[in-house]
């Protein structure tokens, strides 16, 4: 049991505090009690768990100035690094903190460390989302991913369907990059268009009639089936607009890197500002993952620099092209992984002042986990609003997942959040939204 330890500078941002630990085998866990002096210039924080050659990261959330007790669980691990041996074979922990540039935490002090063993886990209780009361100026979005609406119902019903259930915003999926559901002098539009109508219209139609505020969100670089025209898929192709991987070769997504695909984008966002929705919603807004791209285009240059840049584009001539037009855009939730793996440094956006909204896709099925991921993005934010996207559609428990939404809506006002997003609009959402 470690009894007090400091937590002493390691380079020029951390400071961790270290212990042997064994016993861990029929545990959930630690708790241990954590002094701060100021915890707003604490960045975040990470409890990592040696096993064998590798280590487990878990991460948790002080906010409490003095001394408050916390809790770090094996049913929250994020991720690990290296070779792990087993959660039996736990034998060290390592409490780590970072400052934030300019932070000055002061003392930080672990005490009383010891293991938390599995019946001191209690299974949480949550209360139903048709008894959570609106609050009043938050922003309640939902996605929709069909450009038709919820199934065949159209945009009217879909629309009225989610006002009567108290969503303020809808980002409707209304085109992507090789694809329009509306009529567009940019896109290709969908051949659907001229039996079913220009749905641009049609949901912007219904979000006026209902008082719901409407974004258009496009699917940025995607040239997948079924949401493309043949003929511009095989332009690309011949024209090398797709990016290259040195090992996979049926993924085809631009490259940003292609004045020809960034100018594309840029156009049809100005094209949509112009048709004048509430807002636009940037998706997809980075690379694939890892080792994209190998074109000569991408060779020797910063991916991050590649993406932000084109935000800051994108962001430059929407609002030149329409003022009142709001920009969000949808990223991966660790803003520091995002940008080693995905080229995308979204805090730059925000501080830039290029988006209006940004939102951390948060699919994660534990309340808990999901306030410890707020509480670090909301830090990241800056001055754009944060609008924590929730997908409940995605859990594999759905039985709870109405009231662990809930539980979830709860911990983004708890944190400051100025509303959140839930994914996706579908039947189970409807059920999901009236308590079921």
């Amino acid at each position: 049991m470690l009894l007090a330890a400091l937590l002493m500078p390691h380079g020029e941002f951390r400071y961790y505090a270290e212990e042997p630990l064994s016993g861990l085998a029929s545990a959930s866990g630690v708790a241990f009690d954590f002094r701060c002096e100021d915890p707003g210039a604490v960045d975040r924080c990470i409890c990592y768990f040696r096993s064998g050659k590798g280590w487990y990261l878990v991460p948790f959330v002080a906010t409490e100035k003095g001394v408050s007790s916390v809790r770090v669980l094996k049913k929250d691990v994020l991720r690990t690094e290296g070779a792990v041996s087993g959660w039996d074979k736990v034998d060290l922990v390592r409490i780590s903190c970072w400052r934030f540039a300019d932070g000055r935490p002061g003392r930080m002090e672990v005490s009383n460390l010891r293991p938390v063993a599995d019946e001191d886990v209690s299974e949480e209780t949550f209360a139903p989302v048709a008894a959570l009361p609106p609050k009043v100026g938050e922003i309640r979005a939902m996605c929709c991913h069909s450009p038709w609406g919820l199934g065949d119902r159209g945009w009217d019903e879909t629309v009225r369907l989610l006002k009567e259930r108290g969503i303020t915003d809808l980002w409707a999926n209304l085109c992507r990059a090789g694809l329009a559901y509306y009529r567009s002098g940019v896109l290709p539009v969908s051949p659907d268009v001229a039996t079913r109508g220009d749905q641009f219209e049609a949901c912007r139609a219904a979000c006026r009639k209902y008082g719901m505020r409407m974004h258009v969100w496009k699917v940025m670089w995607r040239v997948e089936k079924p949401h493309r025209t043949e003929e511009f898929f095989e332009a690309c192709r011949a024209a090398g607009r797709f990016q290259t991987h040195a090992t996979i070769t049926n993924k085809w997504w631009l490259c940003p890197a292609d004045p020809v695909n960034r100018k594309a984008e840029i156009d049809s966002f100005v094209e949509l500002a112009r048709k004048g929705p509430d807002g636009i919603l940037l998706d997809y807004i980075r690379y694939p993952g890892e080792g994209w791209c190998t074109c000569d285009r991408c060779r020797g240059r910063s991916r991050v620099e590649t993406i932000s840049s084109l935000v800051g584009e994108v962001s430059a001539a929407v609002r030149a092209a329409a003022p009142g037009v709001s920009i969000t855009a949808t990223v991966f939730r660790d803003p520091l992984d995002a940008y080693d793996s995905v080229g995308q440094r979204w805090a730059d956006w925000c501080a830039a002042g290029w988006v209006d909204f940004i939102s951390p896709m948060d699919y994660i099925e534990d309340p808990r986990v999901f306030a410890l991921r707020v509480e670090t993005q909301r830090r990241f934010a800056g001055k754009a609003k944060i609008l924590p996207l929730i997908g409940p559609t995605l859990w594999k428990d759905r039985a709870k997942a109405s009231a662990r939404m809930t539980e979830e809506i709860l911990a983004t006002r708890r944190l400051g959040c100025d509303g959140f997003g839930l994914f996706d609009c579908n039947a189970d959402m409807i059920r999901i939204l009236d308590g079921k």
